[in-house]
């Protein structure tokens, strides 16, 4: 069943996660993500998942995501338009919709400083989503995991 899906996740993430057989364990927006999302078949549905901090909430809930801010100050397309199927690509649909799916903020390398600022805050789940939208899928879910350590 996860031939026709691909996950990229978090690497605090990654034990949770050991037994998926078609994983990227991120940890940064890097040469290798880039490339690994590049060399994917377009019809393969993606599925990030990243960690999020909620106090509220017990640890390792998750939450579907339906939308983001993105405030990590991060974008990973510029400087690299070329590698997009499209000079213009429309993301205010970019997530596959859930019932209950939350906004996540991505907050990138500003994650640990700024967390707890943020309902549903996130380290690179938006530029991850950004970048496999702009190389052509369409399918993306976003997930975060409540996760302390």
């Amino acid at each position: 069943m996860d031939q026709d899906k691909y996950f990229f996740i978090n690497r605090e993430l990654k034990k949770e996660y050991k037994n998926k057989q078609n994983k990227f364990v991120f940890n940064d927006i890097n040469k290798d993500l880039v490339e690994k999302i590049r060399s994917l078949d377009k019809s393969v549905k993606i599925i990030i998942i990243d960690k999020t901090f909620c106090v509220k909430t017990v640890t390792f809930k998750r939450f579907y995501v339906n939308n983001h801010v993105n405030k990590s100050g991060e974008n990973p397309v510029r400087g690299n338009q070329k590698i997009a199927t499209s000079p213009f690509f429309d993301i205010t649909s970019l997530y596959l919709q859930k019932n209950k799916g939350v906004v996540t903020t991505g907050l990138g390398k500003k994650y640990l400083d700024e967390r707890k600022k943020h309902k549903y805050p996130s380290t690179h789940l938006v530029s991850i989503a950004i970048l496999c939208k702009a190389l052509g899928f369409s399918k993306i879910e976003g997930q975060l995991i409540n996760f302390f350590e």
